[in-house]
């Protein structure tokens, strides 16, 4: 049962920033320019667990799935956290290939784009850094 899921999904994207349109990333929320971020106004630190800080919450995680048994791997799954960070809405990414394509830009490094065709191809794991695009910027 796991290996027929495993041949049906090709990939999961799992993103944490993307560059808009000033050539910023999107991580910061410091709306107001008080040097801040905005996110929490009580003054806490929230980091309650020092073990563990690479957890990334389901509301801050962003990924795609893909079919790896049709060409071009298309997406059949992306989630509310890539649909916000990216700024597509969700029936704008479904069936688009899960290369991302539509989302590089000039600065995307085509030697990483090249990796990824290879591991697609292979359907070998592999794990890179690459710059994708917003919606609203190129």
């Amino acid at each position: 049962m796991l290996e027929s899921i495993l041949s049906r999904v090709v990939t999961i994207l799992q993103v944490n920033r993307l560059v808009d349109d000033d050539g910023d990333d999107d991580d910061d929320d410091d709306d107001d320019g008080d040097g801040d971020d905005d996110d929490d106004d009580d003054g806490d630190d929230d980091d309650d667990d020092d073990d563990d800080d690479n957890d990334i919450s389901i509301e801050q995680s962003c990924f795609l799935l893909a079919n790896a048994r049709i060409v071009d791997y298309p997406i059949v799954y992306c989630n509310d956290g890539f649909c916000k960070l990216s700024g597509y809405n969700r029936a704008e990414v479904m069936q688009k290939s899960s290369t991302c394509s539509f989302m590089y830009g000039e600065l995307t490094d085509k030697n990483i784009l090249e990796k990824v065709r290879v591991s697609f191809e292979k359907l070998q794991q592999e794990q890179v850094e690459i710059l994708l695009y917003k919606k609203n910027s190129k």
